[in-house]
C-alpha cells in the first residue's frame, strides 16, 4: 500500500498497479498484456507473461546493488528454504535455485534466479495453465519445472 500511495497517490490496488507499470517502464519491461487485480497475486485476473517476468528478473540482476541482495535473500532456496524446501533435493540444482513458487487450482508457477556449475546466473520463469485436476500440480507441473531448473543448473 505504501508503493502505491508514495508512487500514484493511492495506498490502494490502484495505485499498487500504477506503482508496477511505472516500475516496468523504468526497468524496461513492456507492459503490453500485463494486467494487476490485485496486490497478493491470488486473482485469476492478474496476468503476466513468462518473457516479463524474466526481463523484470534481468533488470534487478543488473542492478548488483543492495536491492539485488535483498531480492535475492527473499527467494526461497532449493532444497533449504521457503517453499522449495523439499524440491529438487539431491540434485544438480540443490542450493543452486533461488524462486517464488505460485499456485492457484488450474495454474503453477515457479520464477526465479539459477545458477549454472560455470556459476554464470539465468533468470527463469515457468509458468503453466491446465484444467484443474487433483494432484497434477503435485504429480506433473512441480517435477516438470524442477527438472527445468536442473537442465539449467547443467548449462549448455
Amino acid at each position: 500500500l505504501k508503493v502505491g500511495c508514495d508512487r500514484a497517490g493511492a495506498g490502494a490496488r490502484d495505485g499498487g498497479a500504477a506503482a508496477a507499470l511505472y516500475a516496468f517502464g523504468q526497468l524496461g519491461v513492456t507492459a503490453e498484456g500485463y494486467k494487476q487485480v490485485d496486490g497478493s497475486g491470488l486473482s485469476r485476473n492478474n496476468r503476466i507473461s513468462a518473457r516479463q517476468i524474466v526481463t523484470l528478473l534481468d533488470a534487478v540482476l543488473a542492478r548488483g546493488d543492495e536491492g539485488t541482495d535483498a531480492f535475492m535473500d527473499s527467494l526461497a532456496l532449493a532444497g533449504v528454504s521457503g517453499t522449495l524446501s523439499d524440491r529438487m533435493v539431491g540434485t544438480v540444482a540443490e542450493s543452486m535455485v533461488r524462486a517464488k513458487t505460485g499456485f492457484i487450482a488450474g495454474s503453477s508457477a515457479l520464477s526465479g534466479v539459477a545458477m549454472t556449475e560455470s556459476e554464470r546466473f539465468y533468470a527463469f520463469s515457468v509458468l503453466v495453465e491446465y484444467r484443474p485436476k487433483g494432484g497434477l500440480n503435485r504429480q506433473v507441473w512441480k517435477p516438470m519445472q524442477d527438472e527445468i531448473c536442473e537442465a539449467i543448473v547443467r548449462g549448455p
